[in-house]
Protein backbone atom coordinates (compact mmCIF):
# COMPACT_ATOMS: atom_id res chain seq x y z
CA UNK A 1 0.00 0.00 0.00
CA UNK A 2 1.28 3.46 -0.91
CA UNK A 3 0.58 6.54 1.16
CA UNK A 4 -1.01 9.47 -0.63
CA UNK A 5 -2.02 12.91 0.50
CA UNK A 6 -5.68 13.82 0.89
CA UNK A 7 -5.48 15.98 -2.24
CA UNK A 8 -3.85 13.21 -4.29
CA UNK A 9 -6.48 10.70 -3.19
CA UNK A 10 -9.41 12.99 -4.01
CA UNK A 11 -7.95 13.96 -7.40
CA UNK A 12 -7.27 10.31 -8.25
CA UNK A 13 -10.99 9.71 -7.69
CA UNK A 14 -11.77 12.43 -10.25
CA UNK A 15 -12.99 14.89 -7.64
CA UNK A 16 -11.92 18.43 -6.74
CA UNK A 17 -10.01 18.81 -3.46
CA UNK A 18 -9.76 21.94 -1.38
CA UNK A 19 -9.59 23.07 2.24
CA UNK A 20 -10.80 26.09 4.19
CA UNK A 21 -9.56 27.47 7.49
CA UNK A 22 -12.27 26.79 10.06
CA UNK A 23 -10.37 28.24 13.01
CA UNK A 24 -6.90 29.45 13.92
CA UNK A 25 -5.74 30.29 17.42
CA UNK A 26 -2.70 30.72 19.61
CA UNK A 27 -2.65 29.54 23.22
CA UNK A 28 -0.38 28.40 26.01
CA UNK A 29 0.97 24.91 25.46
CA UNK A 30 -0.79 22.15 27.37
CA UNK A 31 1.64 19.75 29.06
CA UNK A 32 0.16 16.73 27.24
CA UNK A 33 0.55 18.36 23.82
CA UNK A 34 4.09 19.58 24.64
CA UNK A 35 5.05 16.02 25.56
CA UNK A 36 3.58 14.68 22.28
CA UNK A 37 5.49 17.28 20.26
CA UNK A 38 8.69 16.98 22.32
CA UNK A 39 8.90 20.70 23.12
CA UNK A 40 8.96 22.88 26.23
CA UNK A 41 5.58 23.22 27.98
CA UNK A 42 6.08 26.97 28.48
CA UNK A 43 5.90 27.54 24.71
CA UNK A 44 2.78 28.77 22.99
CA UNK A 45 1.10 26.80 20.25
CA UNK A 46 -0.82 27.63 17.10
CA UNK A 47 -3.82 25.42 16.38
CA UNK A 48 -5.32 25.45 12.89
CA UNK A 49 -8.45 23.47 11.99
CA UNK A 50 -9.45 22.97 8.37
CA UNK A 51 -12.19 20.87 6.82
CA UNK A 52 -10.81 18.85 3.90
CA UNK A 53 -13.37 18.98 1.10
CA UNK A 54 -13.99 16.72 -1.87
CA UNK A 55 -16.33 18.33 -4.39
CA UNK A 56 -17.35 20.81 -1.67
CA UNK A 57 -18.38 18.00 0.72
CA UNK A 58 -16.47 17.74 4.01
CA UNK A 59 -14.49 14.50 4.18
CA UNK A 60 -12.54 15.11 7.39
CA UNK A 61 -11.18 17.87 9.61
CA UNK A 62 -7.42 18.42 9.69
CA UNK A 63 -6.11 19.79 13.00
CA UNK A 64 -2.52 21.06 12.96
CA UNK A 65 -0.61 22.11 16.07
CA UNK A 66 2.56 24.14 15.56
CA UNK A 67 5.02 25.36 18.16
CA UNK A 68 5.62 29.11 18.13
CA UNK A 69 9.26 28.31 18.96
CA UNK A 70 9.61 26.52 15.62
CA UNK A 71 7.24 28.78 13.63
CA UNK A 72 7.66 32.32 15.00
CA UNK A 73 5.43 35.12 13.76
CA UNK A 74 7.27 37.29 11.22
Amino acid sequence: MTRASFTESIRAAGRTARAEVLSASVAAMQTEIATELGIAPESSIYTIERPQLGDDTAQCIDRSRLSSAIFPVC
